[in-house]
């Protein structure tokens, strides 16, 4: 997503106003400036005037050493960051951490109750986007028991109504499409002017101005009740969240493909306590190839960056392709969420089921590990030295 110099200052000043931050904070950015949260959370420390401590490679224990010395007086990190802290934040980390800022999909409730108990004094801000772009909304911390569930208001500088398919605005309690106008809304997706024309339309027309605006509509439902807040219906777009980075798996797809190796490709995300979510990849082998995980994981490997690599593959051959195969623009049946594939065989619900339970806990127990230390791959070739056969998939009876 394409973001204009004015989305970039207006919000820095509106993050800096919601976390009230001042020039004598000292304040923790913990994600890379490639990513918008990232590079909001540096310029709304700087136009706070408050000195920003740039480390996006600290690991929890190099955080908790910090936060036990006392030397910054904000964090703002992603959602599994916080988790991995809440069960290990050093005694008196409260004594000098003003504020903490949580954003990347939110946080659980039991890594948020462990992160309240362990820092009684600091306000601890959770932050949503919608969308691909800005951060939208901010539950405060006065708050947070008194609407669980809840993303919070719209942020300081930013407007979300929620509206009905014709454009008016839903009354309270009434569940409607959310809507982001004013100087957050972002110029587009680069490249990608189908994308931009689904997500930037026209507002109706304002009452007296003959001039339409532009709004960002990004394919969340919302409700909002009597006192303003919001709280999230469905997300109707294909999208990955995983250690804090959105990923779309239309990507993942378009390059796993693009190896040569696979017929067809299908990405989806699975639960993850720590990381939100991990990618599970079920490919179709191309006819008389013989390729298992471990092949194609390298392939991966070689042209996926980390966040992208795929913690799960399921090798399949030619004859369930028809088991996993993704239909984007027909309508869906009743009950069916948006962006999820069709698998007339069972292929995606076996193979969570499958990864889940495996006997040695490959790879949902020891994801969060791997991944601090080498990635999926590091816990990939954990597998195939314990002499393991690659993962080809079980047999299924064909419907």
């Amino acid at each position: 997503m394409a973001l204009s110099h004015r989305n970039l200052v207006a919000g820095a000043a509106s993050s800096a106003r919601c976390l009230g931050m001042a020039p004598g904070d000292r304040i923790h950015c913990t994600i890379g400036l490639h990513r918008d949260y990232g590079l909001n959370a540096l310029l709304a420390t700087l136009a706070a005037g408050a000195t920003a401590v740039l480390d996006s490679g600290s690991g929890p224990a190099a955080l908790t050493r910090l936060l036990e010395r006392g030397e910054a007086t904000g964090l703002l990190a992603a959602a599994d960051t916080l988790r991995t802290l809440s069960g290990a934040m050093p005694r008196g980390a409260s004594d000098r951490l003003r504020f903490l800022a949580c954003a990347g999909g939110g946080l659980d409730r039991p890594s948020l109750d462990l992160l309240r108990a362990a820092l009684p004094r600091t306000r601890i801000h959770l932050l949503h986007d919608i969308g691909d772009a800005c951060r939208a909304t901010s539950l405060m911390p006065s708050q947070l028991d008194a609407h669980p569930g809840s993303i919070g208001r719209a942020l300081p500088y930013a407007d979300l109504r929620v509206v009905r398919p014709d454009g008016r605005e839903c009354a309270p309690g009434e569940t409607g499409e959310l809507v982001r106008r004013g100087d957050l809304v972002p110029l587009g997706y680069w490249n990608d002017a189908r994308a931009s024309a689904r997500q930037l339309r026209l507002l109706p027309s304002m009452a007296g101005l003959s001039n339409r605006e532009t709004g960002h509509f990004p394919g969340a439902s919302a409700r909002r009740d009597a006192d303003g807040y919001l709280y999230p219906a469905d997300v109707r777009g294909d999208t990955i969240l995983t250690g804090g980075y959105r990923v779309s798996p239309r990507e993942v797809e378009k390059i796993v493909v693009g190896t040569g190796l696979v017929l067809e490709a299908a990405a989806v995300g699975i639960a993850h306590p720590v990381l939100g979510q991990v990618i599970a990849l079920l490919a179709t082998s191309r006819p008389g190839a013989r390729l298992d995980s471990n092949i194609l994981f390298g392939a991966c490997r070689a042209r996926l960056p980390r966040h992208m690599l795929p913690a799960m593959i399921d090798v399949r051959r030619a004859r369930a392709a028809a088991a996993c195969r993704r239909r984007p623009d027909r309508p869906r049946p009743p009950g069916r969420r948006a962006g999820t594939r069709v698998c007339r065989g069972g292929a995606v619900s076996g193979l969570c089921g499958w990864f889940s339970h495996e006997p040695n806990g490959w790879p949902i127990a020891a994801m969060a590990g791997a991944l601090g230390e080498g990635g999926a791959d590091a816990q990939h070739g954990a597998r195939a030295r314990r002499g393991r056969p690659g993962c080809r998939g079980r047999r299924r009876q064909s419907p």
